[in-house]
């Protein structure tokens, strides 16, 4: 029985530490905030593609998430142009039988660049982007749908940026009740780099999730207007969209040749807050969430 009393406590007391730890760090684990340089434990993998049909260039960007026990809905939106609703690409996601959750984001870059930027393109809580170097770059931003997401794309000399942010009903909790914060650790996944988090507000209809990544691994940015230019000459219909996407967007670069360098860096909050957003994620991942949109 002596021998038998020493192997139960150890076990009881393994137990109770792994309760703890769970419930203190799970969140964080979410958000990818590991220990080390490089934290990706959010963003599990990402693939990226771009490829050309009918004379116009679109990327294929797949994210591959781990929420612990929550899950986004299965569906597929469409991205649109902001003033006409011509639709410009789509957003699909689901859960998967893992337990891991897919994000895929395909988009006519071509269209997209037709459309005017802002210089002050903001997430759905009225803040930045978590995109830093860009400076007076346009950002197109499209919305999802008829929900809150939109996706953004950024491309100048030097600069390939595309994201998106998806504003999350069971994410309220967490802006009633530390407000507006973004919480975007970056993240390395071999030659990818970005950044994924949440953004909050005190609005129900602004917090969600939101991901951006450098394209430059898949998209040269001169490469690719160069590319245009020459499709336009051999095509009458793409010649079209010369005057319209490609002259329109070159303008910029004429101003300001020198090529950008865009970087992803982490984004925190107090330790306060975050211990509040780490209480309400671990929460909603007891209650094994089926998250909603906006």
């Amino acid at each position: 029985m002596k021998h038998q009393f020493r192997f139960e406590v150890p076990m009881k007391t393994f137990f109770f530490n792994k309760a703890t730890m769970l419930a203190v760090t799970l969140a964080s684990t979410l958000l990818f905030t590991a220990c080390g340089k490089q934290q990706h434990q959010l963003v599990k993998d990402v693939n990226l593609a771009a490829y050309t049909e009918e004379g116009e260039i679109y990327t294929e960007i797949v994210t591959t998430m781990d929420f612990g026990n929550m899950t986004l809905p299965s569906l597929e939106l469409p991205v649109k142009h902001p003033k006409t609703s011509e639709q410009l690409g789509t957003v699909a996601m689901y859960a998967r039988f893992d337990g891991l959750n897919e994000i895929k984001l395909d988009v006519n870059l071509s269209r997209a660049f037709a459309i005017q930027g802002q210089n002050n393109a903001t997430l759905p809580n009225g803040t930045a982007i978590p995109v830093g170097g860009l400076g007076d770059t346009p950002i197109v931003a499209l919305p999802i749908g008829d929900t809150q997401a939109k996706v953004y794309l950024a491309l100048d000399s030097g600069v390939a940026v595309a994201g998106f942010a998806i504003s999350i009903k069971e994410f309220a909790g967490i802006g009633n009740s530390v407000g507006t914060i973004n919480f975007f650790p970056a993240f390395n996944i071999g030659d990818v780099r970005g950044t994924a988090g949440i953004y909050t507000s005190g609005n129900d209809d602004q917090n969600g999730l939101a991901f951006f990544v450098d394209l430059s691994s898949v998209v040269n940015p001169d490469d690719m207007l160069g590319d245009l230019i020459k499709e336009e000459e051999a095509s009458a219909s793409v010649s079209m969209l010369k005057s319209a996407s490609v002259m329109s967007f070159a303008a910029p670069a004429v101003a300001t040749p020198a090529a950008k360098t865009i970087y992803f860096q982490s984004q925190g909050t107090s330790s306060k807050k975050k211990k509040k957003m780490d209480n309400i994620l671990y929460k909603l991942h007891q209650k094994k969430t089926h998250m909603n949109l906006n």
